[in-house]
């Protein structure tokens, strides 16, 4: 039932100074009488080795606005914004990014990203994200894993990396008495799972 309600909050019009700002970052579009904001996503198919950033595609189809774009907590380091292919620098203005976007106007947005670990409060337990993706393993019993939680790099790898032209952004253990695979959760059928470790 929540995911039917992200469509209201991607977008929020202040009419008293013509400012959109785009909250959620899910391909959408927002019109009014005067604005018109189409906003898509970039999955870098072209590229030749794995993306390490999110990349989003707004385009102006009306009037000019100022645009506030939120960032992410996962963002590492500086997004890059460019319109019209020049990347410009931006205000931020309390986790959000303030770009004056004119008419008919293309603008691209990238939030680097990195292979995280995220801490389950009051325990010693760890998830994996990547970006935005919560990661979830493949396996039908419970396992603590070897190494250090505060180095993912050094216990995740990429696996199966594409599938065709698209990226897959499967991981898989290295290192384990028995390594096993980790794909984003979303992607989960009717797969057993699961999403937090002790590490030993």
């Amino acid at each position: 039932q929540a995911c039917a309600t992200f469509d209201r909050w991607v977008f929020y019009h202040d009419e008293t100074d013509n400012t959109v700002t785009l909250n959620q970052y899910i391909p959408s579009v927002f019109t009014t009488d005067r604005l018109c904001l189409k906003l898509e996503t970039d999955h870098q198919t072209k590229s030749t080795l794995r993306p390490n950033s999110q990349k989003w595609i707004v385009d102006n189809l009306g009037d000019s606005m100022q645009i506030r774009l939120r960032v992410p907590v996962w963002t590492v380091g500086n997004p890059i914004v460019k319109i019209n292919n020049h990347e410009i620098a931006c205000k931020n203005d309390q986790g959000y990014l303030l770009v004056d976007l004119s008419a008919k106007q293309s603008m691209t947005i990238e939030f680097p990203m990195k292979l995280e670990t995220v801490n389950l409060p009051g325990s010693k337990r760890y998830a994996f994200r990547y970006g935005p993706y919560a990661l979830a393993a493949i396996i039908d019993s419970d396992i603590a894993l070897k190494g250090d939680p505060a180095s993912p790099e050094n216990l995740l790898i990429p696996d199966c990396e594409r599938e065709w032209s698209r990226w897959t952004l499967k991981f898989r253990t290295t290192g384990q008495e028995k390594n096993i695979q980790f794909k984003p959760l979303f992607n989960i059928g009717h797969e057993q799972y699961t999403t937090y470790f002790e590490f030993y």
